[in-house]
């Protein structure tokens, strides 16, 4: 999980194809953060977080090493942040949306 979040990813693997030098796989997430733990933000706020969501990657592998040569990932979670308050009567929800879209060209050393 990203940052302070503390939480469980189910992730599956699927082959798609494959030829004599290179395999493609397909990796799929669903994240869920533990809505009880609290994390600690900037200024020694405390909140807990209740998002979940799901990641989608695929990667270029490279049959000769077995390593991954290529990937493209697609994250998206939504949920809530509850600021635990100090000096006011209730905590504060927020919602929130998190977006990633990511590619990545993997040099091999020799």
């Amino acid at each position: 999980m990203r940052g302070d979040l503390v939480g469980r990813v189910d992730l599956y693997w699927t082959l798609q194809t494959w030829d004599s030098q290179t395999a493609k796989i397909n990796g799929t997430a669903k994240m869920k953060t533990d809505k009880i733990q609290t994390i600690f933000l900037d200024d020694n706020v405390k909140a807990t977080a209740e998002i979940s969501g799901t990641t989608t990657s695929n990667y270029l592998i490279n049959i000769s090493s077995g390593l991954p040569s290529i990937c493209v990932q697609n994250s998206e979670m939504a949920g809530d942040y509850t600021y635990i308050a100090k000096k006011i009567k209730n905590n504060k929800k927020v919602p929130a949306k998190i977006i990633t879209n990511a590619s990545y060209k993997i040099k091999q050393m020799k």
